[in-house]
């Protein structure tokens, strides 16, 4: 693959850390996106994406506790990295992007978190969406 902007054979760039997206629901459930992209290590322009989608619910007796007056459940981001690995070895090596990404669950009742859960996810690069 060429780069439209520099005209040079890509090299990927992998250090972008993914875009998390996370939405609570009254209920307790909670849905979130994750949008991974690969950029040219020269000039930076976008080259390949991938998106991926989770949901959960937060644990009942955390939901229970944590409800009414004087209580707002919140989802952050905790910590996000996008992961590499190969698999294979030679000219027949496969090559898998994703993410690993930590939602912490805070109220703002205290100051420690309440909860946390990962959630990890990837695709062969071949198959990842070409933006040029």
């Amino acid at each position: 693959m060429r780069c439209d902007q520099c005209n040079k054979f890509a090299a990927y760039d992998d250090s972008n850390e993914p875009e998390v997206d996370i939405d609570l629901n009254d209920d307790g459930t909670f849905s979130g996106n994750v949008r991974i992209v690969l950029t040219h290590d020269e000039c930076g322009t976008e080259l390949k994406e991938a998106a991926f989608e989770f949901n959960d619910e937060v644990p009942d007796d955390i939901a229970v506790e944590h409800k009414g007056e004087g209580h707002q459940l919140e989802l952050e981001v905790g910590s996000t990295e996008l992961t590499t690995r190969g698999e294979g070895s030679g000219r027949y090596m496969k090559t898998f992007y994703g993410h690993s990404t930590t939602v912490d669950l805070t109220c703002e009742c205290q100051t420690d978190g309440l909860w946390s859960t990962d959630f990890t996810d990837e695709v062969q690069a071949s198959h990842m969406d070409e933006l040029v």
